[in-house]
Formats: structure tokens, sequence, C-alpha cells
């Protein structure tokens, strides 16, 4: 038994020496093959990986994967035990260097955008990310450097940018309580400023001319409702407080989800487009104002023109006849055709202080007052024949107008309603009130107008024929129609030749505004038979 001992002792050494081997021949194995597999996803990773030894003197690259071969068209042994700033070539004036530097002397991560070179000399930009390895006690021994060429998101970034700067239009980036977060440089100085430190940060409100404000924040309301907004015109407010005219476009930019990162807005000054088009407004106003003018003298020269051959004519026979009757006929017809001239004047005159639209003298009246004055001396005038009925279911109305004008204008119609009536015919007048209005209805029994006439009635100089062989000038009822829009009126018309005709005008009493002419049914009009 005592030799068996060390025997068994001698066997369960050499087992436990053979336990240990495979122990650490497994441990190995499993080591490197980690290792093994660690660095095959390394080679395999696309973008460049640098790993370098922070505890070497300058830093050198102790590895290189493929990625980096490819970006840099450097091989790895040609850059092993170099430090990386060889990529830099002498563009060593770079503010990403600083920030680099700084990372490895503090032994923290970073990343920055630096300009590289590649083996051929080409530039290319690499966005470069590094991070500290540390060893099992903590200290850092390595820095690991990820690498990818971003040269053509970095083309596209300057291609925004030139556009972004050199743009003629302001841009704004607005964040999404609307307050400016970035502007080009014609944002900054369109505002009235010379630095973009005095806008971000702002409102774009505060930018906003004060009476636009309200209209501003609705539309940002629905800016951020997800509504698509239309180009719109707004006034902005300069920093010495000037006015100007801009079109804007704004939309929210969403993120790759859908989700709203900021308010883009592109504003265009548009006050020379603006002054351009009041430029030729006022040149289209002034050409139409010449046509008028010379419409006017052509059209006022052929009215003269009748009467002032009669009176030359007429004082030409005085001069040469003895005969007392043929001069006092003469005399007579010479002083008609004063009158008709004088006439003519007044209404010239009268048409253009219309016309102008200076201030009107306004005056309480009592509507149903004047009316009645105006047909009492209508009937008078015209012996009583045709009959004229007058009827108003208005007491004590009073309205607010020019009571010259308003004379001149009822006396018209009425005129042209004996005018044209028969003697035996009938005039109608009804004035009644409702919704606020007051309305005075003209009816008789005349001749009636044609149907292709009533649009022309109401036209300066228009008469039924061109040689103006009948009475009147055709500025009647041109008048009678300014004074009526003048106070906020309206006068419709309609006829039926060998019936009659009807005139209705309509006059706010408590702010209804109608405006213009224009012809009616004849049954619309209650209280005329």
């Amino acid at each position: 038994m005592v030799g068996i001992v060390p025997v068994l002792s001698r066997f369960i050494v050499r087992l436990h020496g053979a336990v240990a081997r495979r122990l650490v021949n497994d441990r190995s194995y499993t080591l490197l093959h980690n290792a093994r597999m660690q660095r095959q996803i390394i080679q395999a990773n696309p973008s460049g990986v640098i790993l370098v030894d922070a505890l070497a003197f300058d830093m050198p690259i102790i590895y290189a994967n493929q990625a980096f071969e490819q970006i840099t068209g450097y091989r790895w042994h040609e850059v092993v035990g170099t430090n990386c700033r060889f990529l830099q070539g002498n563009d060593r004036n770079q503010p990403g260097l600083d920030t680099l530097r700084r990372a490895l002397a503090q032994q923290q991560p970073c990343t920055v955008t630096l300009r590289n070179y590649r083996k051929d000399g080409t530039l290319f930009w690499n966005e470069v990310r590094i991070a500290p390895l540390t060893d099992l006690r903590g200290r850092v021994t390595h820095f690991v450097g990820i690498q990818n060429d971003v040269t053509a998101r970095k083309a596209a970034e300057m291609r925004y940018r030139s556009l972004f700067e050199q743009s003629n239009d302001a841009v704004y980036i607005l964040d999404l309580t609307a307050k400016i977060i970035q502007a080009n440089e014609r944002g900054v100085s369109i505002l009235g400023y010379d630095s973009l430190d005095n806008i971000v940060g702002h409102a774009a409100m505060s930018f906003i001319a004060p009476h636009s404000r309200a209209e501003m924040e609705s539309r940002l309301e629905r800016l951020l409702a997800g509504e698509r907004l239309a180009p719109y015109e707004r006034d902005f407010q300069r920093k010495d407080g000037s006015m100007f005219t801009a079109e804007v476009n704004a939309e929210i930019v969403h993120d790759e989800a859908g989700r709203p990162l900021h308010i883009q807005s592109i504003v265009r000054d548009i006050g020379d487009r603006k002054q351009a088009q009041q430029r030729k407004l006022e040149l289209a106003l002034e050409k139409q104002r010449a046509e008028l003018l010379m419409y006017f003298i052509r059209k006022a020269t052929h009215e003269f023109r009748t009467p002032l051959a009669v009176i030359g004519s007429s004082a030409y026979l005085m001069s040469r006849s003895n005969d007392v009757q043929q001069r006092h006929n003469k005399l007579e017809q010479i002083e008609s055709e004063i009158t008709h001239i004088t006439r003519l004047v007044d209404m010239l005159l009268l048409l253009t202080r219309l016309e102008v639209g200076g201030t009107m003298v306004s005056a309480p009246i009592e509507i149903q007052m004047l009316v009645g004055m105006v047909c009492e001396a209508a009937q008078a005038a015209h012996g009583g024949s045709p009959q004229l009925d007058y009827l108003s279911t208005v007491e004590a109305l009073t309205i607010h107008g020019n009571y010259d004008y308003l004379v001149y204008a009822v006396n018209h119609v009425l005129d042209n309603a004996f005018r044209y009536t028969p003697a035996d015919g009938k005039i109608s007048v009804r004035l009644a009130s409702s919704n606020g209005n007051v309305s005075l209805t003209v009816k008789d029994t005349g001749s009636g107008i044609a149907e292709t006439d009533l649009p022309h009635i109401f036209e300066t100089f228009w008469r039924r024929d061109e040689t103006h062989s009948t009475p009147g000038f055709g500025l009647g009822l041109a008048i009678v129609k300014r004074i009526i829009e003048l106070h906020g009126g309206s006068v419709a018309v309609a006829s039926r030749v060998g019936e009659g005709t009807v005139f209705e005008i309509t006059l706010p009493t408590q702010g209804a505004r109608a405006a213009g002419a224009h012809m009616m049914d004849v049954s619309s009009i209650p209280g005329v038979e």
C-alpha cells in the first residue's frame, strides 16, 4: 500500500496537468476565434476604421481596414506607424482640427468633418468619429477612428448654403413657436439689421406690421394644423419703423418619420412690383381719363355747335333785315338758344362736380315733403295733364342727403315722365319704406323705351337717335344715376314700348348701401298698377 501512494500521486499530478493544458488550449482557441471574428467584422465594416496607439509617441496608426484603403487610396502597410494627420496634407487651418486635438488631449470622444486628401491628391470630406479604448485598469491605451466619405452630402449642403445665402429672397427658419433660428443675409438686411444675432431668437411676429399680426397668427395656426397655405402678401416693419409689402411662402419641414421639424418661410419684397403695378394702373387711369375727356369734349362740342350755328345765322339775318317782326323772331330764337346753352353749361358743371366726387353737403331731409313738393311743382309746370297721382305710405321719415341734388334727381325723372306721356295718359308716383330703405317709383303710360335702348339710357350723352334731333342732351339720367349713387342708393328701370316706363329710386335710411343702375321687372314694384 505504501508503494501505491506515490504512484497514484504522480498519476493525479499528470492528470491534473493534462486537464489544465486542455482548459488553457480551449480558452486560447475561443479567444483567438473571437478575435478573428472581430477582425472580420471590422474588415467588413463599410466605414473606414483605424486604430492608433495612445501610449506610443505621436499616436501612430497600428491598424487600418479595407474600407479605409478604399476611401483614402492608401494600403494599410503604407500608413501603419504614421500619424493620421498626413491625410490633411498642407490644409491644416481647419476649425475641426482644434476640436479633434482637444478631444485627444482630454481622452474624450468627438465627431468632426475635415477636408482630407487621397493618395492621388483629390479632396474628400471626411466625417471622423474618435473614441478612447481602455485596458482592464481603465487606462486609455488606444483610440479607434471611424471614417466616412461625406463629400456628396457636403456638396449638397454647400449647394443649399449657396442658394440659401445668395438668394435674392429672404429665407427664415423658424421653430414651431415661430421664433427665428436661422436666416440668410437677405433675411437680415431686408428687416434693416446688419447682424443675424439681432433677429435670431426673436418671434417672427415682432417683425410683422401691427395691423397684420392678427391675420398672421391665424395663418400660423392653420399652418401648424397641417393646412398647406398658398403664397400670400404681408406687411413687414423694418428696424427704423418703415413698412414694406412682401409675398410670403411658408411651409412646415418634416423629418423622415413625418414629424414636424421647423417652419421654412421665403419672403420676397414686392414693393417694386407694387409700385410698377401702381404706375401701370395710374397710366391706365390717365389713359382712360384722357379718352373720357376727349369723348366729353367731342360730345359737348357737338351739343354747342348747333345752338351756336343758330345764333350765328340769326344774328346775320338780323343785321341784313329791316323787317321789325323778322328781327323780333330772330331775337327770340337767339334768346332760346342762349337759354339752351346756359342749361347745357349748368348740366355739364353739375356732372363735373358729381364725377369729381368732392365732399357732398348733407343734411336731414323729410323725404315725403321733398317728393310731394316736386310732384306739385311738376304738375303745375305741365298744366295738369297728363294726370299725376301721388301716394306716400311714409310719414315723417328723415334721411340724410343733399336737398338740391335729390330735388334735381326726382324732378328729372318726373320731367321725363311728363315729356313722353300723352295728355290723356297717367303718371303714378309711390313713396314707401321697408328694410331700412325708402323707395320712390314713378310709372307712366307713355311711349316706353325699346329693349335695345334700356342698357344705354344712363350713359353720358347717349340719345336714341345719332343725329340728336330729339330734345335733351343725354345728360339728365346720367346725372340722376350719379346723384343717387352718391347717396348710397340705386336706380332701376323697366319699360315696354307702347305701354310705359317705370323708374324706381332706392335710398338707404339706416345704412343699407346699394349702388348702380339696373333693369327690373315691372311686376316687382309694389303699389304701382
